[in-house]
């Protein structure tokens, strides 16, 4: 009730979907920790959810990660290494 008094239900609703479309609020990090709603609600993290600081950044792709280790995966054209390989 102290976050809709102080921001308003629209507001308050409006933070609740970017929880809905954050990955790492979801607990799709590296440690699994999911939001509850008791921390949503603390006067600290509730601005943080509202200004969207856990937004997905639709800009930035997650590189591959092979399964040998941490390593990123390098990311070869192999159809244009192919025709450079059979040109040769």
């Amino acid at each position: 009730m102290a976050r809709i008094r102080e921001y308003g239900i629209s507001n308050v609703l409006t933070a609740m979907d970017r929880v809905a479309a954050s990955d790492f609020l979801q607990g799709k990090n590296n440690k699994g920790w999911v939001i509850t709603f008791n921390w949503f609600v603390l006067p600290n993290n509730f601005p943080k959810v509202f200004e969207g600081n856990y937004k997905v950044n639709q800009n930035v792709q997650k590189s591959k990660k092979n399964n040998f280790s941490n390593f990123e995966q390098r990311a070869y054209d192999f159809n244009l290494l192919e025709s450079q390989l059979l040109s040769n």
